[in-house]
């Protein structure tokens, strides 16, 4: 019986079709890609509140880590280096561009990571539920990592579609998340996903798709506990922390992401249901006014017009609330 490893794993494709980079529902985000994870992770979490009574908690902290510390390190950038070889010849040169930045940025000493982590929450159910059978098996974690176009949430809560998840890939050069949860079941599990192109290698062909988890006949499933890539954090406390590798970050993305926040989660916050922390910049419902009042003038100030007006137009519906 073969037994299990800890790794990243990419599965044989048998379908005889094949998936190119242009993934419709990740480029989707590309051109908002901070405003649509904003949305998208907070939705997430309010829609997953533990305590009715507090507010949900969500933390993002933009960190470096030692690029050699990366699980499963060498396997790791194998993937990139067989996906180069495939895609090399493209005559639209998408694929070719985007391996040859992945490995670029796997090369360099230190790599950008993103922690986004949320605080009463449920966190993310059915991580420890084995082989998924049929649609009534599938779990909030398998629909997660695991289904495109699809989600395990009910009409009335957002992202019902399933496609709001690809806005973390969105924001990483190498298009790899790791998730990690401790739920409310008192289950802690983590994985890691890479969404890339279909790989060909000799006389085999890969699933665009590799995860890192424990392998055990061409499967892979999530590793008992709690992943980690940030020294100065543990988590104590029923939630889910996602760390996106590779964070394309440039000198405005903070404030995009802020304003975001403050033009599309205004009701929340004001009511006390939702904080965070950007950054370490608190975005609460004491600091709304004085927030406000900051980034309008600060996107004035640097000629940012669209942005100054869609914030006035926030502000207003705050003074009339």
């Amino acid at each position: 019986m073969e037994s299990t490893v800890k790794k990243w794993h990419r599965s044989l494709d048998t379908s005889g079709s094949s998936v190119g980079i242009n993934d419709s529902s990740i480029y989707t985000f590309r051109d908002a890609r901070y405003e649509g994870l904003a949305r998208e992770i907070l939705q997430n979490s309010l829609d997953e509140q533990y305590d009715k009574d507090k507010p949900v908690v969500v933390e993002f902290s933009l960190i470096e880590v030692q690029t050699e510390k990366l699980p499963d390190i060498d396997n790791f950038r194998m993937i990139f280096e067989d996906g180069l070889q495939s895609w090399e010849n493209d005559s639209q040169q998408n694929g070719k561009r985007f391996f040859t930045n992945a490995l670029n940025t796997l090369s360099n000493e230190k790599i950008k990571v993103l922690r986004i982590s949320d605080f009463n929450t449920n966190g993310v159910l059915g991580s420890n539920v084995g082989h998924i059978k049929s649609a009534g098996d599938i779990t909030p974690w398998y629909n997660l990592l695991k289904s495109d176009g699809s989600s395990s949430k009910g009409g009335t809560q957002g992202g019902s579609f399933g496609i709001g998840k690809n806005a973390t890939f969105a924001n990483s050069t190498l298009r790899t998340v790791f998730y990690s949860t401790y739920d409310k079941e008192n289950v802690k599990a983590y994985e890691g996903v890479a969404k890339l192109a279909t790989i060909f290698k000799g006389d085999k062909t890969y699933s665009p798709k590799s995860f890192y988890g424990n392998v055990k006949n061409d499967q892979s499933s999530a590793i008992d506990g709690l992943f980690n890539l940030d020294s100065n954090f543990i988590r104590e406390e029923f939630g889910t922390d996602i760390y996106i590798i590779g964070f394309e970050d440039d000198e405005f993305w903070e404030e995009r992401m802020i304003i975001s926040i403050l033009s599309d989660f205004l009701i929340p916050i004001d009511l006390g249901d939702l904080e965070v922390n950007m950054n370490g910049k608190i975005i609460d419902k004491d600091s709304l006014n004085s927030l406000y009042d900051e980034y309008i003038d600060y996107c004035r100030n640097n000629r940012k017009s669209k942005y100054a007006n869609q914030l006035q137009s926030s502000k207003n519906y705050y003074t009339v609330l």
